[in-house]
């Protein structure tokens, strides 16, 4: 399969650019679901307008998705060959930088824009079908998201540019764009991704400066608290802090006009709900919730991806400064380097091309880096020993990046172009932490399913242990699986079904059978996430319902710096 992106280059020419004599662009659909951020809904009709204009058509649109700082929502995908496809991401005010990412089914990143902005922008042109994951991170804040999917023909006519985002309407003036119901909208949703409950209690408070404010609630054995504190215009740092006697059990004491705080407990407690202003006198409001522990959603305490750095002036000393950066971002990932670095200097049109040896079933990462100052556009392509395009980067950037998982081992021809400028550089390949695990014998909706899962927990930093358990499946059959599960790592442990009419639970019990991780989600795939508190044996436990069929169980691994 052959896989083009487009280039920044390329996107020069998507839109019209003829100004007052440009017949007046299609209306863009509303979305079908109701946005809480009014701004947001605006914006996509905005740039969905430019986009219809330049001769695109919508082809999906996900949304509104509330994703708070650190979490993801993915999104699988089947893009036809043939086409070209843009994939836009947008957020809501309270979101200040959201990230794109677009994975095939195998694991593979096909593309990536971590750029510090609030609209990431992918595009590529395909060949052939492809079956992929699109991953939207929320890097910093919370609220809603939107993911839209567009399709452009190939070889397209159509005059092509930027998309405009400075046309889009600007943020209200009220609380940076939200009104009173937005933002206590937008804290009941962000509980509500935790796995709490409304209790529909709800108190405003007034807090004098450096002030709180003290209430107790009751809290059955077995049962969860959380509580919400949203502050008014007024507010600048309200802390919010769980105690039972003198003891804190839980708190938030984050520098923001808003906290939340929550605590499960296996006796019967009275626990002191206690609001503070850090600062000046504020008001808020408190928002009571409620949960069973086996409802709560485990957030994985996974490391977010390093911010992308502006190149520094130009010198040995920043150069090399940039190189061990990008080495210990790939170290941390977990790759390996292999074989020396490939470096030398070009100018635009004359390339330098080095020689891979590249193994079947491993997984490489190729990084270039041009020193500041020289060249302007640095890009990468990888042929196969007969002249295939396997992979490539042309993006306007001077860090390109390739991922590849080869399905041949043997001479890959990898080529260092400058579009722009000349100067020095330095490429570096990687190669996930061992080789790539082959499983032999699945295939169809298991191999795809587990392909989509694996993608998803890859951007989580979760890796694949052990050997995957492959087993027939009856309507009403149960099977333990026994797990070694260690202290000081997190695990993903995930069964796949066979067939889309089956119905798969999964539930992991502790060393003491407790249950500490369920997935009863009424769906053909489940997954769970456990960090264990010291190491001992597990069970997982897998109940079928429904069609019949094969499920396959795995353990996926993250360990903790």
């Amino acid at each position: 399969m052959v896989v083009r992106p487009w280039t920044l280059r390329a996107l020069l020419m998507l839109f019209p650019a003829c100004g007052l004599g440009c017949p007046p662009p299609p209306a863009a659909p509303e979305p079908q679901r109701a946005f809480g951020d009014a701004s947001l809904a605006q914006r996509i009709g905005s740039i969905e307008s430019q986009i219809l204009a330049g001769g695109g058509e919508i082809a999906a649109r996900f949304g509104p998705t509330f994703l708070m700082s650190g979490r993801q929502s993915a999104q699988p995908l089947e893009l036809a060959g043939g086409q070209c496809w843009l994939l836009v991401g947008l957020a809501g005010t309270r979101i200040a930088d959201l990230d794109l990412a677009l994975f095939a089914v195998d694991g593979r990143r096909l593309d990536v824009d971590e750029e510090r902005d609030a609209h990431p922008v992918l595009a590529r042109c395909l060949d052939e079908d492809v079956r992929a994951v699109a991953v939207t991170l929320a890097y910093e804040g919370d609220g809603e998201t939107f993911l839209g999917v567009y399709r452009f023909p190939e070889g397209s006519d159509v005059r092509r540019g930027d998309l405009r985002f400075d046309e889009a309407p600007a943020p209200g003036p009220e609380s940076n764009g939200e009104s009173r119901e937005d933002t206590l909208l937008r804290a009941t949703r962000q509980m509500q991704a935790l796995g709490f409950h409304p209790l529909d209690e709800s108190e405003d408070v007034e807090l004098a400066a450096n002030g709180e404010v003290d209430r107790t609630r009751h809290l059955q054995a077995g049962r969860c608290l959380g509580v919400a504190l949203v502050g008014d215009e007024t507010a600048e740092d309200l802390d919010l802090v769980f105690r039972i006697g003198s003891r804190a059990v839980a708190e938030d004491s984050a520098e923001s006009r808003d906290a939340h705080a929550e605590y499960c407990s296996d006796d019967d407690v009275d626990v002191r709900v206690v609001a503070r202003s850090a600062r000046a006198a504020a008001g808020g409001t408190l928002i009571y919730f409620e949960a069973a522990p086996e409802e709560r959603v485990f957030v994985t305490p996974s490391e977010l991806p390093d911010e992308p750095r502006p190149d520094l002036p130009g010198g040995e000393q920043a150069f090399e400064q940039l190189l061990q950066d990008q080495d210990r971002r790939m170290r941390d990932g977990g790759y390996e380097p292999v074989g020396e670095p490939f470096e030398g200097s070009i100018g635009s049109g004359e390339p330098a091309v080095d020689q891979l040896q590249l193994v079947r079933g491993s997984c490489y990462e190729i990084v270039g880096l041009a020193r500041p100052g020289g060249i302007a556009d640095l890009d990468l392509m990888l042929d196969d020993a007969v002249g295939n395009r396997v992979a490539e980067d042309r993006l306007e950037t001077n860090d390109p990046r390739l991922s590849f998982c080869p399905e041949v081992t043997g001479s890959y021809l990898l080529s260092v172009d400058a579009y722009d400028g000349a100067g020095d550089f330095v490429v570096n390949i990687y190669r996930l932490g061992g080789a790539t695990r082959e499983i032999p014998g699945i295939g169809g909706r298991m191999a795809a399913a587990y392909g989509l899962m694996a993608a998803e927990l890859w951007l989580k930093g979760f890796h694949p242990v052990g050997t995957p358990d492959r087993r027939p499946a009856e309507a009403g059959r149960q099977t333990s699986h026994p797990l070694d599960l260690h202290f000081g790592s997190c695990y993903a442990i995930t069964a796949v079904a066979s067939d889309d009419n089956m119905d798969v639970d999964l539930e992991v019990r502790d060393y003491l059978l407790r249950s500490v991780a369920v997935d009863v989600g009424g769906e053909p795939d489940a997954r769970v996430f456990v960090c264990p508190d010291r190491t001992a044996p597990y069970y997982a436990t897998v109940t079928v319902s429904g069609a019949a069929g094969q499920y396959m169980l795995t353990v996926f691994e993250s360990k903790e710096e």
